[in-house]
């Protein structure tokens, strides 16, 4: 291989080491404006350009590799002439010794031809070196005004990524805005409710508060006119007798045992308890192991019944039964006496006839009169 032929070839790698240095650097301006984060919608042409840089940093080792060999290649070139200089040397140092030895004339004919050959050598291949660098710019520039458009290419897709993950970082931070202020009012929510929880709280109990207040209220009534009652009862004078029933106590031959006598008569086998209360549970008579509870209960179903008509076209109640699913029953029967509203209940296992609880009224109304209570007292 002769020394033109090296330099050409030095000169193809320089040339080859150029464009891969001007692909490598475009390769390092696009990675280094392009990357971006792959997001919803943009992953695919990130991984591509992603490839495509990948592709360019392989060639760009190859060029790397070829330049380093061009380099090579050009050091021997250079080698070579610095050895074609030392031949010219030696052949002027020889031809000044042959000088001493041979023919002056010839001698320097033979060395200056040998010199014009050598130089005309080292002529042609600097000619040859300075095409070959002038071709190995001509490339470059080649190469780098045809990777231009390509670079530039990138360059907006790049651009038009970074826009759209714009676009996907503002919709994730306006969804952000839109949750938080969804759980703020989420919270306000639940503060509200608690709120309206207390105020439910705080009304059950200013309720059970009246309903107490309301319920001690009727019990002072019902109090004092007991001892009204005691009183006039006092002032007559009579003696009071132990009680032989649960009647609220009273003489023989008083009202009291009037209303025992006539609980007695009303009874039957299928009664197990009897009891004539007022209208807010007090017993006034009553027979059988329930007749304070059943007083009691018996006022509670009778308030029940007269709130029927609060919402049903109803007037009062005649009479309020309630029966359990094994027959059990509590039946109430209202009556009035004097203006006052009185409950005649009992508690049976089977239905009681309408003229006998007719007929238990009237004898209970007749001794509860006023009549009755002015006779007494006379």
């Amino acid at each position: 291989m002769t020394v033109i032929h090296q330099l050409w070839i030095a000169s193809a790698l320089a040339a080859a080491a150029f464009f891969a240095a001007g692909a490598m650097t475009a390769a390092v301006r696009y990675r280094r404006r392009g990357e971006v984060t792959p997001t919803a919608g943009a992953g695919p042409e990130v991984e591509a350009l992603r490839q495509r840089l990948q592709q360019a940093e392989a060639a760009s080792a190859q060029l790397r590799g070829a330049e380093q060999q061009a380099r090579s290649a050009e050091q021997q070139a250079r080698a070579e002439v610095g050895s074609l200089r030392q031949a010219l040397e030696a052949q002027r140092g020889a031809a000044q010794g042959a000088r001493t030895v041979m023919d002056a004339g010839r001698a320097e004919q033979d060395s200056k031809a040998e010199l014009v050959s050598l130089q005309r050598k080292l002529a042609a291949a600097e000619a040859a070196l300075g095409a070959e660098q002038a071709r190995a710019q001509r490339a470059e520039a080649s190469s780098k005004a045809a990777e231009a458009p390509r670079s530039l290419e990138l360059s907006h897709q790049a651009q038009e990524l970074q826009g759209r993950l714009g676009d996907v970082e503002r919709a994730l931070a306006e969804r952000s805005t839109q949750l938080r202020d969804a759980m703020s009012q989420v919270e306000l929510l639940k503060s509200r409710a608690s709120e309206a929880e207390a105020l439910r709280a705080e009304y059950v109990r200013l309720r059970t508060q009246a309903n107490e207040m309301e319920f001690l209220t009727k019990e002072v009534e019902r109090l004092s006119e007991a001892l009204k009652s005691a009183k006039s009862l006092a002032l007559g004078g009579q003696q009071r007798a132990p009680r032989e029933s649960h009647a609220v106590g009273g003489a023989p031959g008083s009202i009291t045992d009037a209303l025992s006598a006539s609980i007695a008569r009303f009874n039957d086998p299928q009664m197990r308890s009897i009891a004539i209360a007022d209208n807010v549970g007090f017993p006034i008579s009553s027979q059988g192991d329930d007749g304070l509870e059943l007083a009691a209960y018996a006022a509670l179903l009778h308030d029940v019944a007269q709130r029927a008509k609060q919402f049903l076209p109803m007037a009062n109640p005649a009479s309020v039964e309630m029966v359990d699913e094994h027959g059990a029953r509590v039946s109430v029967w209202p009556f009035d006496v004097a203006g006052d509203r009185l409950l005649l209940v009992n508690l049976a296992v089977a239905a009681t006839d309408n003229e006998r609880v007719e007929a238990m009224l009237a004898e209970v109304a007749a001794i509860l009169s006023p009549a009755k209570f002015e006779g007494q007292a006379s």
